[in-house]
């Protein structure tokens, strides 16, 4: 038993080692922008306790960035760390006695280890932030509950990203193509005028609330569109 654990200690070292060389900017990077963000966002936006409403109010649009950040964190990791496979052919899995199967599950927790730098950084950025400001009576600071949602974000979109980046080939350019298609038809849909603009009103209502469906509460985007607040009352 305790072989067995050396061994998938050190085959999951050797892979979050080939990780960490092929993501480490991206991973510092990611790192310092989420300790960052909380940092400079309520230094910004907070412009004393006279003025409560204002300072919610723009510390709210700076949330739009906590949403953007882990949505798009996971995919450029994801890019960076699948490349040597892509390239190589998955060589460390057929020259190591362990299958792709077990191969792919150590680079999937892998990759999640290397996210978590970003979740300590909003969590340790938001508590310095909130420690270094001055709240008035009934305005707190939820800097670990932004960390919990953000990690929460991170996981759902690197596990999509993962998904897609070890799908075959085929069905990523379907996906791709699909997306393209959607995005092109809801353009149209939305950009014309006049008659036929108003013959497509209930076709714009059906995407208007399939969006609704998607971004608002359970649903799976809501993670990431929601209000983003470090402080509020």
């Amino acid at each position: 038993m305790s072989h067995a654990r050396s061994r998938f200690r050190s085959r999951f070292h050797a892979v979050l080692h080939v990780q960490w060389r092929a993501a480490r900017a991206v991973v510092v990077a990611f790192g310092l922008t989420a300790l960052a963000l909380p940092l400079v966002s309520l230094r910004l936006a907070w412009h004393g306790p006279d003025a409560v409403a204002r300072s919610l109010e723009e510390l709210s649009s700076w949330g739009v960035l906590y949403g953007l950040l882990a949505a798009v964190a996971p995919v450029l990791l994801v890019a960076r760390v699948t490349a040597p496979d892509r390239r190589g052919g998955a060589v460390y899995a057929r020259v190591h006695p362990v299958s792709r199967r077990a191969h792919a599950a150590l680079q999937l927790a892998a990759g999640a280890v290397l996210l978590l730098p970003g979740v300590a950084g909003v969590a340790i950025g938001g508590a310095v932030a909130v420690a270094a400001t001055a709240l008035p009576p009934g305005v707190n600071g939820y800097a670990l509950p932004l960390a919990c949602r953000f990690a929460l974000a991170l996981g759902f979109a690197y596990a999509l990203a993962w998904a897609v980046a070890n799908a075959p080939a085929r069905v990523r350019a379907l996906a791709a193509r699909g997306a393209f298609v959607g995005l092109a038809l809801v353009l149209i849909v939305f950009l014309l005028d006049g008659g036929a603009g108003a013959a497509l009103a209930p076709l714009r209502a059906g995407i208007g609330a399939v969006a609704e469906r998607l971004v608002g509460w359970p649903g799976p985007l809501a993670v990431f569109v929601n209000r983003w607040m470090l402080v509020d009352v």
